[in-house]
């Protein structure tokens, strides 16, 4: 991991406000769009993290979130948290 995003995860830890999508109840199936399209705003928004509130529950939501954002070509790393994934992005080319 690289000083910036180390220092970029530690801001987020002292409450730096990010952009948040939160997941809470639904389905797993056509979560994949939502969390596209709410990525690549943020993108062209010049964001640098973002968090996806999956919540507790069985597990299968946060799975296929992760599963949603290791495919995606913008998301440079993925911190897991208890009930959310914070998403460091790639810089704006």
């Amino acid at each position: 991991m690289s000083d910036k995003n180390k220092f970029l995860k530690l801001s987020l830890e002292l409450g730096l406000e990010i952009p948040e999508l939160d997941l809470h109840g639904e389905n797993i199936n056509g979560v994949e769009e939502k969390i596209d399209q709410f990525i690549y705003q943020n993108f062209l928004q010049s964001e640098r993290a973002v968090k996806i509130i999956t919540g507790g529950g069985t597990g299968k939501l946060k799975e296929k979130v992760k599963n949603c954002l290791s495919k995606n070509s913008l998301v440079i790393e993925v911190v897991d948290e208890f009930g959310a994934l914070v998403t460091i992005l790639s810089k704006k080319a």
